[in-house]
């Protein structure tokens, strides 16, 4: 390790950055990301239904749940 400022060097990246245009940017960020969304809401809506389960909850105690969820529940209510 250099112990004198003058003997330290500095260097530079010299690859170009990627192409990040419309079209390179939602191919590389935007579709992975919109699956891995809906892959986590399915995943959460599953555990939420094996925790309903587990507890034995009745349609209408699940129901009454959704009704007095507080307003931003990480998932939305299911469709009826």
């Amino acid at each position: 390790m250099p112990t004198d400022k003058s003997e330290q060097v500095l260097t530079f990246d010299t690859n170009p950055p990627p192409d990040l245009t419309c079209s390179g940017a939602n191919t590389l960020s935007i579709e992975p990301t919109r699956t891995r969304a809906a892959e986590t809401l399915t995943l959460e809506r599953t555990l939420s239904d094996l925790v309903n389960q587990a507890y034995g909850l009745a349609p209408a105690e699940i129901a009454l749940l959704w009704q007095t969820a507080p307003p931003r529940m990480p998932i939305p209510a299911p469709a009826t």
